[in-house]
C-alpha cells in the first residue's frame, strides 16, 4: 500500500519527520506539537497558532532533520519515513 502525502500538510510534516514547535510570544511558553495527532490532510500554511494557557498568538518554526545523507542517523531516518508513509496509507484507507 503507498500512499505519498500532499506537501503543505500535517500528513506531509509527519512523513518526513519534521519537527514543529510552536513559541508563545506573550507568555514565552515553547511547545512540541505532535504532528502525529494532527489530521494529515489539513494544511499548516497560514496556520495561526493560539496558546492554550493566555490564548495569545503565538508562531511555529518547522525543522527538518539536519542529519549528513550518509550518516546512519540518515538512514535510519528513511527507514522511519517509510515505516510513517505505510502508517499514513493505512490510516487514508481507514478514514471515510
Amino acid at each position: 500500500m503507498s500512499y505519498e502525502p500532499k506537501p503543505g500538510t500535517y500528513g506531509y510534516l509527519w512523513a518526513y519527520c519534521y519537527s514543529v514547535t510552536a513559541y508563545c510570544t506573550p507568555c514565552n511558553r515553547v511547545v512540541k506539537v505532535d504532528l502525529e495527532k494532527m489530521p494529515p490532510e489539513q494544511s499548516y500554511i497560514n496556520r495561526r497558532w493560539r496558546c492554550q494557557y493566555c490564548h495569545g498568538l503565538g508562531q511555529a518554526n518547522l525543522s527538518p532533520d539536519h542529519s549528513p545523507r550518509d550518516s546512519p542517523a540518515a538512514k535510519a531516518l528513511e527507514i522511519e519515513r517509510t515505516r510513517r508513509k505505510e502508517v499514513l496509507a493505512q490510516r487514508m484507507a481507514i478514514a471515510p
